[in-house]
C-alpha cells in the first residue's frame, strides 16, 4: 500500500485579522485542503487510496485494492454460455461411461428426487418394516413368511423359516433371599454359572424375583448373586437358566432369512451388529432353559401388547 494521497490536515484557527487580508490566503488554502481531503475520500479525484495501518475496532485493513469494473459481475447470457449443461457438457462427458451423465437443477420441483432407491441396497435404511410374525414352543421357533419394505416403496417377499435350537442349561433353584436389593440364590446343585452372565429366574414363589439378571458373584458353586433394587423379601422354587438369543435377518439380493445366535442378551448393540449394511433384522427368537420365551420375542408385525412392548422394528 503507498503512502496516502494527501498530507493530514493540520488544525487551523483563524484570528479577526485572517478574515480582513484582502488576499485570504490562510484562509483559501484551509479550504483548498479541505477539498482535496473530500474527493479524496469519496472517490471523486479518482481510485480511493486507503492507507495501510488503519484500525477499525482493532482489525488492521491492508492491501486493500481498488474499486473493480462494473464487468465482472457475469451477464445471463456470459452465465448460460460457460456455465450450463450444454456447455459442461465436454467436461461430464470426458471421462466416458464412467463420468457424470447429467446434471440436476436442485431448485426444480419436476427433477427433485422423490425416493433414494440407490439405498436399498443398504436394506436397513430407517424407516423400514416387515410383516413377519414369531412364534415357538419348548426348542422350536417359526419366522413366518412375509415382507420387507424399503423406503423407496420397494417390496422384498421372504420365506418361513422354522429351526430347532439347542437350549440353554437349567437349575432348580431351591430359595431365593433379597436384602439389600441384592438377591442370593441356592440351587439344588451346581449352577454352572459365573459373573458377568445373564441368567433367567422364572417360576418362583413370589413373582417379584422372576426376570432376567446379570450375575453378580458366585460365592459357591450352588449359589450365586445379582443386584435387583426392591424390598427384601424370600421365596422358593423356580428356575434359573442362560439366556440364549437368536436374531433373524434378511441380507441383500435374497429371499431366504439367515440366523445369528446363540447370544446370551438381547442388546441394542446386539441388533445392531444384525442389522447393518446390506442386511435388514426381521425377527429376535428369545430362550431361556424354560423353552421358546413369547414375551420376550418379536418380529416386525407382532404387536407390542403381546410382547411386553418389545418392538422390533417400527416405521418413524
Amino acid at each position: 500500500m503507498g503512502s496516502p494521497a494527501f498530507s493530514p490536515i493540520q488544525l487551523t484557527q483563524f484570528k479577526p485579522e485572517d478574515l480582513q487580508d484582502p488576499n485570504l490566503a490562510v484562509l483559501n488554502q484551509w479550504v483548498a485542503n479541505i477539498t482535496k481531503a473530500a474527493n479524496a475520500s469519496t472517490g471523486t479525484g479518482g481510485p480511493v487510496t486507503i492507507p495501510s495501518g488503519i484500525d477499525v475496532k482493532g482489525a488492521t485493513i491492508s492491501n486493500v485494492g481498488g474499486v473493480g469494473p462494473e464487468h465482472e459481475a457475469v451477464s445471463k447470457s456470459y452465465a448460460e454460455k460457460n456455465y450450463s449443461a450444454a456447455a459442461l457438457a465436454p467436461q461430464l462427458e470426458g471421462g466416458g461411461k464412467n463420468a457424470l451423465k447429467s446434471v440436476r437443477r436442485v431448485n426444480d420441483s419436476n427433477q427433485k428426487e422423490q425416493f433414494s432407491g440407490f439405498l436399498d441396497n443398504i436394506m436397513s435404511t430407517a424407516p423400514t418394516t416387515n410383516s413377519a410374525t414369531i412364534s415357538g414352543s419348548g426348542d422350536s421357533v417359526t419366522v413366518s413368511s412375509g415382507f420387507h419394505y424399503h423406503t423407496s416403496g420397494q417390496v422384498v417377499p421372504f420365506a418361513m423359516r422354522s429351526d430347532t435350537v439347542s437350549l440353554p442349561p437349567n437349575s432348580t433353584i431351591s430359595t431365593l433371599v433379597r436384602t439389600s436389593s441384592v438377591v442370593l440364590v441356592t440351587t439344588v446343585a451346581a449352577h454352572g454359572l459365573a459373573p458377568g452372565d445373564v441368567v433367567n429366574i422364572s417360576g418362583a414363589s413370589d413373582p417379584s424375583f422372576d426376570g432376567q439378571f446379570v450375575v453378580a458373584s458366585t460365592p459357591t458353586l450352588d449359589t450365586f448373586t445379582y443386584v435387583q433394587v426392591a424390598s427384601n423379601a424370600t421365596a422358593t422354587g423356580g428356575t434359573s437358566s442362560e439366556g440364549s438369543i437368536f436374531y433373524y435377518y434378511l441380507p441383500v439380493n435374497k429371499t431366504v432369512l439367515s440366523m445369528a445366535g446363540p447370544f446370551p442378551t438381547d442388546s441394542q448393540a446386539n441388533r445392531l451388529s444384525i442389522n447393518k449394511d446390506g442386511t435388514v433384522l426381521v425377527a429376535v427368537a428369545s430362550f431361556s432353559g424354560g423353552g421358546f420365551n413369547s414375551v420376550a420375542s418379536a418380529a416386525g408385525a407382532t404387536p407390542p401388547p403381546a410382547t411386553s412392548g418389545n418392538h422390533i422394528l417400527t416405521r418413524l
